[in-house]
């Protein structure tokens, strides 16, 4: 819904390529700010509190959207969204890994269910939005809020007091880097979206075919990630970045799109996979930042860089 949620602002508002850049980096900032917080909480033991107080207030400042009082309103909202965003992220992939047997499989269901939801939501939402009302799209948080809630009722919290951090390994850092790089290209074809297509259903259908491809690999590699592999895996999802800004720059977001969703499969769980295995009980949430603070710096600089 975060970037569904964009384009219907996009559409919406009518901004132009700089306001719609300031939205996107105003939401990114905010998040990236918070991310140190919800990471040092998980890591002393209280994970279950920063994601139910990162989803509490996402939901609450999704129902004041419907309010529409103007640009600056609506960015202070986006704000909002991005700090408890920031709350709620890291958890998700720890709860994620914790959750089954294996942590590799465990991550690469959950990116190819998270992109199945991705692909239908937007379509859906653009659908909604153009046909029906700015606000029945934004309703629809408050009801996916108070299911991510109930699913985590149960999490064990244990203070840990003061953890001690080291610095990560040099494999982390590159696989930072990578995340950095892949998640910037795929950020601006998604950015670049509202200005490639009219109305919000056709960027909606484009969005869709990034999320489905995106699945389908995830789905693909899921029996085959594992500590043996998961370099590979990450390499060639790399490499599948590199053509993706001249596509777009070039009028190809079909191209773009593609290039992203398959790319996006390919880096998404192993990259996480890589850099929990590495880390240690009381590091995971410093990781799972580090991991969502690199894709989002990535997405903005891309975006200035390229757009604005």
């Amino acid at each position: 819904m975060e970037l569904s949620g964009f384009a219907i602002i996009v559409y919406h508002l009518d901004l132009s390529q700089s306001s719609a850049a300031i939205v996107y980096s105003a939401y990114s900032l905010c998040l990236v700010v918070c991310l140190p917080i919800s990471g040092w909480l998980i890591d002393i033991g209280h994970i279950a509190r920063s994601f139910r107080l990162g989803v509490f207030l996402y939901a609450l400042s999704s129902l004041a959207m419907l309010a529409e009082y103007g640009f600056f309103y609506i960015l202070a909202c986006r704000c909002v969204q991005g700090f408890s965003a920031g709350l709620f992220s890291p958890s998700v992939p720890i709860i994620v890994s914790n959750s089954g047997a294996s942590s590799a499989r465990s991550l690469s269901i959950w990116t190819t269910i998270s992109s199945v939801l991705f692909a239908i939501s937007p379509l859906i939402i653009g659908y909604m939005t153009e046909y029906a009302s700015w606000g029945a799209a934004w309703l629809l948080i408050p009801l996916f809020a108070l299911f991510a809630l109930c699913m985590v009722k149960d999490l064990n919290q244990t203070d840990l007091g003061v953890v001690r951090y080291r610095v990560p390994s040099t494999e982390s850092l590159i696989i930072l880097l990578v995340i950095f790089l892949c998640f910037g290209a795929s950020t601006f074809v998604i950015f670049a979206l509202p200005t490639d297509f009219r109305t919000p259903s056709e960027a909606g259908f484009a969005l869709m075919l990034l999320w489905i491809l995106s699945g389908a690999v995830s789905f693909f590699i899921s029996k085959l990630l594992s500590n043996n592999n998961y370099r590979a895996l990450i390499f060639i999802g790399f490499v599948l970045h590199f053509p993706i800004v001249p596509a777009v720059m070039f009028g190809e977001p079909y191209v773009a799109v593609t290039l992203a969703g398959l790319g996006m499969g390919l880096v998404n769980a192993p990259t996480t996979f890589a850099l929990l295995r590495s880390a240690r009980a009381n590091e995971q949430g410093l990781l799972a930042s580090l991991d969502i603070m690199s894709a989002r710096l990535g997405g903005s600089i891309f975006i200035i860089a390229f757009a604005v």
